[in-house]
C-alpha cells in the first residue's frame, strides 16, 4: 500500500485513477504515466516521479509472477473497456493489460461469472492510508488530504502566485526563460 500511496502522491492520481491503471499506462522511457476515463471521462497524461521508477519496476516484477502463475492455473485474464475482450479473444490475458495494483485473491466477476483478478478494493487503501496518515501528515483526512497536502503546505498562509515571476524590467514573464531565449549575452 505504501508504494500505491506514494504514486498517489507523487502523480496527483485520485484514488480510482490509481486503482484502475494497467501495465500500459506507465512508460518508464519518457517518466509519464497515462491516466484513462479519470474525471469527467478523458484520459490525460501526467509525469511518473523519477523516486518511484525503481520501486515500480520491482513492485511489476512481482505483479508478472502473480500473472503467470494465474495464467498456469488457467486464469489471469482482466476485464477490458469498452467490449474488447469479446472483439479480440485472449486480450486480456495479455500482460500489458493487467492491473498494476492487482487484488491478493481472484473473485468472480459479476457481470460475467468468470472468475478474475480486480485490481485492490478501494476501502482497504484508504484504510490503510487514514491508518497511516498521521506519519505521513499531520491533519487528518484520507487520500484527498494526501493527494493536496504539497501545495497546502508549500503555500504556507499566503496564496502562491499563479505562473512565472515575473520580469519588471521586462515588463513580462521572460524571467522564466533561459539567458540564451531571453537574448542575455554571455
Amino acid at each position: 500500500m505504501g508504494l500505491f500511496a506514494r504514486l498517489l502522491y507523487g502523480t496527483g492520481m485520485r484514488l480510482k485513477e490509481g486503482l484502475r491503471l494497467r501495465v500500459k499506462d506507465l512508460d518508464f522511457e519518457r517518466r509519464e504515466v497515462t491516466i484513462r476515463e479519470g474525471k469527467g471521462g478523458k484520459d490525460r497524461m501526467t509525469m511518473l516521479p523519477e523516486a518511484l521508477v525503481k520501486p515500480l519496476q520491482d513492485h511489476l516484477l512481482k505483479v508478472r509472477a502473480l500473472h503467470a502463475q494465474d495464467l498456469e492455473a488457467g486464469f489471469g485474464e482482466v476485464w477490458l473497456p469498452d467490449a474488447l475482450g469479446a472483439k479480440y479473444r485472449g486480450l486480456g490475458k495479455k500482460w500489458h493489460w493487467q492491473w498494476v495494483f492487482p487484488s491478493r485473491l481472484r473473485s468472480v466477476d459479476p457481470d460475467c461469472g468468470m472468475i478474475r483478478r480486480h485490481f485492490i478494493y478501494p476501502e482497504s487503501v484508504q484504510r490503510a492510508i487514514r491508518g497511516r496518515l498521521t506519519t505521513w501528515i499531520s491533519s487528518e483526512g484520507g487520500h484527498r488530504v494526501q493527494r493536496h497536502g504539497e501545495s497546502a503546505r508549500d503555500r504556507g498562509s499566503a496564496p502562491a502566485p499563479l505562473g512565472p515571476p515575473r520580469d519588471a524590467a521586462r515588463g513580462g514573464y521572460s524571467s522564466a526563460l533561459g539567458p540564451k531565449l531571453r537574448g542575455d549575452k554571455s
